[in-house]
């Protein structure tokens, strides 16, 4: 657990840290002198080591709560633990970019478990708590898709899906990758198509998709951002059946985005869910 929390990486290098000068120091002075006479006392020497590469682990996450893969200039990239809607609305640098994975229909509606025969979006989705999000805020259903509709004004769907009577999604199906901007104060949210629903509205997505989103991402973000925040969440770890667990979800975005590095204008931040803390280290 602490491993997990903490990082393996780190908690070694404190481990190597506190025993180096450990040897150091028993090489100089015998155990006998030190009073280390017997094996309980040894015992205890040991574990104390160990204690005190706990606390160093841990005051060095402490102290350092974001991880920093690289920087150069006014562009880096990050990453930290947090809630991804409080991190945008408390972000200190002011206006920032910040993603939600959404179906590519771009649906709005919001179905209970067990409601109705083939929900639509799912509330426990990032999709779904934004959608919810912006109804706290006061903005209709409507509101909501007369703006995304007016952003895909010039964007043409791929497909356009048949509506049986008692069909209840939109019809125009958008390409994978494919943002809509949505500024709401400071934020600007990119809704970014990453998952397809089938005929039962059941979602799907491959890591082909999320690498196509998170191009379509870093590639609207470079050409309209102007240099501004951009906050990015863990994707296809949920309900969209990538076959991705959180680790490898973070190990693709943040190798994804250090490759395209040159794209990047403006500070980017991974946020991992804080409730995710025991599957994926950031520090690793």
């Amino acid at each position: 657990m602490f491993a997990a929390i903490f990082g393996e990486a780190v908690f070694v290098k404190w481990c190597g840290g506190v025993f180096g000068i450990w040897g150091v120091l028993v090489s100089f002075i015998s155990l006998d002198d030190l009073g280390l006479s017997n094996t309980c006392l040894k015992i205890m020497a040991l574990l104390v080591l160990l204690f005190l590469s706990c606390v160093g682990s841990t005051a060095h996450a402490a102290l350092k709560r974001n991880r920093e893969f690289w920087s150069c200039g006014s562009s880096s990239l990050q990453a930290c633990y947090g809630d991804l809607f409080s991190f945008a609305d408390d972000f200190e640098g002011g206006h920032c970019c910040c993603v939600i994975p959404v179906n590519t229909t771009f649906d709005t509606v919001v179905d209970k478990p067990g409601s109705c025969m083939h929900p639509l979006v799912s509330p426990f989705s990032l999709h779904g708590l934004w959608l919810s999000k912006m109804q706290e805020r006061g903005l209709s259903v409507a509101e909501i898709d007369r703006r995304i509709y007016d952003a895909l004004t010039d964007v043409d769907p791929v497909s356009v899906k048949t509506a049986p009577v008692e069909f209840r999604g939109k019809t125009n199906e958008y390409p994978v990758g494919t943002v809509v901007p949505f500024s709401v104060g400071n934020i600007t949210y990119l809704l970014t198509a990453l998952s397809q629903f089938d005929g039962r509205n059941v979602a799907h997505s491959d890591r082909e998709n999320l690498l196509l989103a998170l191009n379509g991402v870093i590639e609207f973000h470079d050409g309209n951002g102007q240099g501004c925040n951009l906050v990015i969440p863990l994707m296809g770890t949920g309900l969209s059946r990538m076959g991705l667990d959180h680790k490898g979800s973070f190990s693709l975005i943040t190798s994804f985005l250090t490759l395209h590095r040159d794209k990047l204008i403006g500070h980017t931040t991974v946020v991992v869910y804080s409730g995710d803390v025991d599957k994926v280290s950031i520090w690793d």
